[in-house]
């Protein structure tokens, strides 16, 4: 019996040093972030988005981002509005010189994904990236190929895409899952 309660103090031990281990390496400190790479991508080909990139050198707004971020509610499930590839790479450095890399995606669900796990955003966090950017709403959430809706709306199950006085036609929310 006493060698059974030393194996299980044993691997008590074992597991409690893990996950500190563990949670010590996938939360980084926000106090250490000095600066802000902020990148506009894209993840379809035939889409072509205006060139952005804009570095914050400023560790206030950096970690004011980083930190929003952290506070936005995690993805669970969800279906998403159609998805036309707008891309924002959001790469955080740490005084130490380690980058820490988000992408969140300006189309769609318009999630952000930070350490392998996706948030849904919302318009304070799209607020406050505008600002510390230094873009509108318009130039951060820009159509591809120039394209300009007039309204994006979600009728039912379906989303009417109106541009430029001409009907683009209607997909089904559900073709996008």
């Amino acid at each position: 019996m006493n060698r059974f309660r030393k194996g299980i103090v044993f691997v008590y031990i074992v597991g409690c040093l893990f996950s500190l281990v563990a949670c010590g390496q996938s939360t980084p400190d926000a106090g250490n972030i000095i600066a802000l790479q902020i990148i506009r991508t894209n993840e379809i080909k035939q889409n072509v988005f205006p060139a952005f990139a804009r570095t914050i050198n400023e560790p206030v707004k950096a970690t004011q981002l980083y930190d929003a971020i952290q506070q936005l509610t995690k993805l669970e499930f969800t279906t998403c509005p159609a998805d036309y590839g707008l891309l924002y790479n959001l790469i955080f450095t740490q005084a130490d010189g380690t980058k820490i890399h988000a992408t969140f995606s300006g189309s769609g669900c318009r999630t952000v994904l930070l350490n392998s796990q996706a948030r849904f955003t919302d318009q304070p966090f799209w607020s406050l990236l505008e600002q510390i950017a230094g873009i509108t709403a318009n130039e951060l959430f820009v159509q591809p190929n120039g394209w300009s809706f007039g309204a994006l709306t979600q009728q039912g199950h379906n989303l009417l895409l109106r541009g430029n006085a001409s009907y683009l036609g209607t997909v089904r929310v559900n073709e996008y899952i």
